[in-house]
């Protein structure tokens, strides 16, 4: 049969059509002409790291503010009314090039989009002397005024709810000029969406939001549907694939689909030995600076290199070949597989703190297979080869994420090594610090085979909070110097969240500097995080201020911190202790023995392991550094790695029974090393949504047989189940439904 389509409506469908395209041409910018001046073609060598993030901004309609936008970004550093409180040029005589500081000796930067760093605490006050007010000579100790603690952003905290000790919005005079918290929930002026994993629904929460000042953020409510999380089905099914799909879109990128992996070709160095003295914890004192001290005992490892040459055939074109490279150190006396530590940014491997429990240690610098750069390098290397030379997308994803896959694609080998002598792909823990903290957490956030990670000090992006103004802010990492550790798309959450010229925001918003587009992310550091549940993790930090030496204050320990807290419901769902702070703890305040400057809230004290849960937390006094952190991660891993993974018997198959029974069948396993099999889970599979199995005894049942589906031969039921330490890997089972059933199945 044809459809008959008149010349008036196809003249007209034809003349929509044109406008269509028409539109889109007048909306496309022109990328080569200004502000973003982005030489013509595909990316060079030759482009800098401001040409592409220019680039990735024409792609997205995105501006920086300027001098003409509302509101606007003054020209001068020094004369810009949303400069923090307290704060002052570092060099005074070079206000507009050298960074500012305050009485704490903070860094302190202005992005491009007009956000500056900031370190709001309980001890900040005072006012500083920008330039001196005309007093000359000018120097820093003039500058200082009175000033006292860190620089404010005059906002408040903007970030998760805590112990608020101004419930005004406006931050205390100096130590002790604290008041208690009044407002309802410690709420004040200045707050982003609450972090709130289990209270209410959207429509609850709106209500109860209004009167309260905020509108929760709920982890635990499916944000498509507005439905609740309940059930660990619920998290697994629903939530979960919600919450990776936007950590991708939002943050880091989508990483590559399988078909898209570029060939590798792996070889492997004969085995040398050597030995290394093991180091361990140790407190801080005179004898013991850094937190760590040699235990006295060499160990002799076996140390292999392994190297993965990455095909280039798929575009020959591409200016630098990636290369993966990993060099382990495995105990020379253990025989088998041997569980590993890999330490992302690093060539040395890090065996001297995992060879007193007999762990393997891996390095693995990961710049050889996309480099710690933007501009030109964006274009090669991994990226660039399976981009084929051209610029990245919005949801590309950045380098962390390929930093990700170069560990992936190494437990794939590790797999595929024949020696009886290796690291054993099914125990891999991660630990990088810093940046590399970031790829830890994306690393084990994207590769459930992670067993423990450690995203040490990993910070904005990382395991701070992007909500809070503490420290570095996503206007940073979403510059020039760091935007292409992450997804493009992330630039949409820099910036105010109303502005004009750039226009910004709804219609008729009133324009101003806070609150920022962060508000509007979908996801933050709890969500990314969670993620890894139920899986170990371990969240750490320095002090706030430099001492002794550089401090941490930049990765916001705070946020650190909460980052582990507020994810934790979730491996509480799912059958698992999260973090644990005991009772009666107290939490760091101003001042500590170690400086000032604690953030507000504080955290739980200095030099203390709390890794009693699957969610550990440590902070230590030496400031930005992972060496004091790595004896407790190995110990808080260790119980982890050594124990047996429960097991589900594969290839069970299960008949579904006649119309008066409700029971299937139940689900055969053999027990871990923590004990008795517990916690059956459903994950996935086609009849995972009309099918339960009991948590304790793993008995399948059909809550309502009249929802199964017509004409179905079988369905399929992806389970987990768990020893109480470790989640068993994923395993199927089929339920037949017998010949003749596949209608009347449904029918009672």
């Amino acid at each position: 049969m044809s459809l008959k389509v008149s010349q008036p409506y196809l003249l007209l469908a034809m003349l929509l059509v044109c406008a269509a395209s028409a539109l889109r041409a007048q909306t496309t910018p022109d990328c080569t002409a200004p502000p973003y001046n982005v030489p013509a073609g595909l990316p060079t060598a030759a482009i800098t790291a401001a040409q592409d993030q220019a680039q990735m901004m024409c792609q997205q309609h995105l501006q920086f503010p300027t001098a003409a936008s509302n509101p606007p970004l003054t020209a001068l550093r020094e004369t810009d009314p949303n400069k923090p409180v307290n704060a002052w040029p570092g060099t005074p005589a070079s206000p507009e090039t050298a960074n500012w500081t305050d009485a704490l000796g903070h860094t302190i930067v202005r992005w491009g989009w007009g956000a500056w760093t900031t370190y709001d605490d309980s001890q900040s006050g005072g006012v500083a002397n920008v330039l001196c007010n005309g007093a000359t000579p000018c120097v820093v100790a003039n500058e200082k005024g009175s000033s006292t603690g860190g620089s404010m952003s005059g906002f408040g905290d903007y970030g998760p709810v805590g112990p608020r000790p101004y419930p005004a919005g406006d931050a205390p005079l100096g130590i002790g000029g604290t008041v208690p918290c009044t407002s309802p929930g410690c709420l004040a002026a200045g707050h982003y969406t609450r972090i709130n994993l289990l209270e209410m629904t959207p429509e609850a929460a709106r209500a109860n939001g209004t009167a309260m000042g905020y509108a929760p953020n709920d982890l635990f409510t499916v944000k498509a549907t507005g439905e609740k999380v309940k059930t660990p089905e619920d998290w697994w099914l629903k939530r979960r694939p919600e919450i990776f799909d936007l950590v991708q879109k939002e943050v880091y990128g989508y990483t590559w689909p399988a078909a898209e992996w570029p060939a590798i070709t792996w070889s492997i160095s004969g085995a040398t030995t050597g030995t290394e003295m093991g180091v361990v914890s140790c407190q801080t004192s005179s004898t013991c600076p850094n937190g760590t001290m040699s235990n006295g005992v060499t160990y002799t490892y076996r140390e292999k290199i392994y190297t993965g040459t990455i095909s280039t055939a798929s575009y020959p074109a591409v200016r630098n070949a990636p290369l993966i490279t990993i060099t382990c150190r495995l105990p020379a006396n253990t025989p088998g597989k041997v569980p590993v530590f890999i330490s992302i940014g690093e060539t040395d491997t890090n065996f001297q703190y995992t060879a007193p429990l007999g762990f393997g240690a891996c390095g693995y610098p990961q710049t050889m297979l996309q480099p710690d750069g933007g501009g030109g390098v964006t274009s090669s290397y991994l990226i660039g080869l399976i981009n084929k030379g051209n610029w990245r997308k919005p949801t590309d994803p950045g380098a962390l994420v390929a930093w990700a896959w170069g560990i992936s694609r190494m437990i794939d080998e590790f797999t595929q090594d024949t020696d009886p002598m290796g690291p054993d792909p099914d125990k891999v823990a991660v630990e990088g610090h810093s940046r590399d903290g970031k790829a830890t957490l994306v690393t084990a956030a994207y590769d459930d085979r992670v067993v423990a990670s450690l995203p040490s000090c990993g910070g904005e992006g990382g395991t701070s909070f992007m909500r809070r103004a503490f420290g570095e802010s996503v206007e940073s990492i979403a510059g020039s110097g760091e935007y292409y550790w992450m997804a493009g798309n992330l630039m949409n959450y820099a910036g105010p969240k109303c502005q004009k010229n750039p226009d910004v925001g709804p219609a008729g918003c009133t324009p101003a500097f806070f609150p920022r587009k962060v508000e509007d992310l979908d996801v933050d550091a709890h969500a990314v995080m969670a993620l890894i549940a139920p899986r170990a993790v371990m969240t750490n930090g320095g002090t706030d201020t430099p001492y002794p030496g550089y401090g941490d204050a930049w990765q916001d320990p705070r946020g650190m911190y909460l980052s582990g807290k507020l994810a934790s419901p979730v491996w509480e769902l799912l059958g698992w202790k999260g973090q644990v702070i005991p009772k009666g703890t107290v939490f760091t305040s101003n001042p500590t023995p170690y400086g000032s400057g604690e953030s507000i809230g504080g955290t739980p004290p200095f030099d203390t392991a709390f890794i009693d849960g699957t969610v550990g937390y440590r902070r230590h006094v030496q400031g930005h550094t992972d060496q004091p952190d790595w004896p407790v991660f190995v110990t808080f891993a260790s119980k982890y790695l050594n124990d047996v993974r429960p097991v589900i018997t594969p290839g069970q198959k299960f008949i579904l029974p006649l119309f008066w029974e409700d029971h299937v069948g139940t689900v055969r396993g053999t027990a871990g090393g923590g004990g008795g099999l517990r916690d059956w889970q459903i994950k996935g599979g086609s009849g995972a949504t009309f099918f339960t199995v009991d948590r304790q005894t793993g008995a399948i049942t059909i809550p309502d047989r009249g929802k199964l589906k017509p004409f179905v031969d079988s369905y399929s039921l992806t389970l987990m189940v768990s020893d109480g330490i470790l989640p068993s890997h994923d395993e199927t089972v089929t339920i037949k439904v017998p010949f003749g059933l596949g209608f009347l199945s449904t029918q009672r």
